[in-house]
């Protein structure tokens, strides 16, 4: 199996197992990750040529690397899959954005919310680097799934309490990955 521990949405990933399982838990998964031959690579695209090149069965990889990929090289030989409903590893990231009450410039900032709401905006996040808009006013890009599998195939987790980034970053030091 390959991983990113050092990539950010990794970090969140093991943020929501230790919220939702505990620290116990996620410890051991890890744990238990490293004695079966996990292997880090630094980033997403490394995973998918090591998965393409036999060098290990799969990765942990967020969706829109592979669907980049399999659009600049249709033959690709790696396929994507969900975890069963529910399950953790199907977590969605969600990215946000929000302005600083001390910006010196509120209004562009706001503009430039604006903006990155715009259809125009939101089409290039799922045209072009294959994320789910989050507008209702695009349409997702064919090749994701539909907004109804991702949502079921998600987990219970509150997204707002992945917040303690510092306690998942003393765990994967404490484990050796960092």
């Amino acid at each position: 199996m390959a991983w990113a521990p050092t990539n950010a949405s990794f970090q969140s990933f093991v943020t929501a197992l230790r919220v939702t399982h505990g620290e116990e838990v996620a410890e051991r998964w890890l744990r238990d990750m490293i004695a079966n031959g996990a292997k880090a690579y630094p980033n997403n695209n490394a995973q998918l040529d090591a998965v393409a090149s036999g060098e290990v069965d799969f990765g942990l990889v967020n969706n829109y690397y592979l669907l980049r990929r399999l659009e600049e090289e249709p033959d690709f030989p790696v396929a994507q899959t969900f975890f069963a409903d529910g399950d953790i590893g199907n977590l969605a990231n969600v990215t946000g954005i929000g302005v600083l009450a001390s910006s010196r410039d509120q209004e562009l900032m706001h503009r430039f919310i604006a903006f990155l709401l715009s259809d125009e905006a939101q089409e290039f996040f799922t045209n072009d680097n294959h994320e789910y808009p989050i507008t209702t006013t695009v349409q997702p890009h064919p090749s994701l799934v539909s907004n109804e599998e991702a949502v079921r195939a998600a987990p219970e987790v509150d997204l707002g309490a992945i917040d303690d980034l510092e306690g998942t970053l003393e765990l994967l030091r404490e484990v050796g990955l960092l």
